[in-house]
């Protein structure tokens, strides 16, 4: 990485979260083991299709990300569809005491809430499509 090319932090979300989040939502990154600041993003880019495959196997669950994922000749395969969320930071200066390298940590997006009861309706109106037939 140059000194002065931007940092870029990346996560995969699942369909089920990826409809609430838009381009331009802020979010937070704090390393894992609190090594180092925590830092203010903003989502620059949300991927069209579904990933086939898992690009960074830290992110899947063996290595202790939050991918579920299985092995398919020699590449990372996503259980459930999963969309790369590109966020780009906010705050360099936040970033100077930082090594540039790959960091893993927890990201918190700050996104439109949904009705709590929203998920248990659709999911009923899912039922009652299948079940009558229409």
């Amino acid at each position: 990485m140059r000194d002065d090319a931007p940092w870029t932090v990346e996560t995969w979300l699942e369909d089920s979260a990826i409809g609430r989040v838009r381009v331009g939502d802020l979010a937070r990154f704090a390393i894992d083991g609190a090594a180092g600041p925590i830092v203010t993003l903003r989502v620059r880019s949300i991927d069209r299709d579904a990933s086939r495959a898992l690009p960074r196997a830290e992110l899947a669950v063996p290595a202790g990300g939050h991918v579920l994922v299985r092995e398919k000749a020699g590449q990372l395969v996503p259980d459930r569809a999963v969309y790369r969320v590109s966020l780009s930071v906010e705050e360099p200066e936040a970033l100077a005491r930082l090594t540039p390298q790959s960091w893993r940590g927890q990201l918190s997006l700050h996104v439109r809430a949904d009705a709590p009861a929203w998920r248990y309706l659709k999911q009923a109106a899912a039922v009652l499509v299948r079940e009558f037939d229409f």
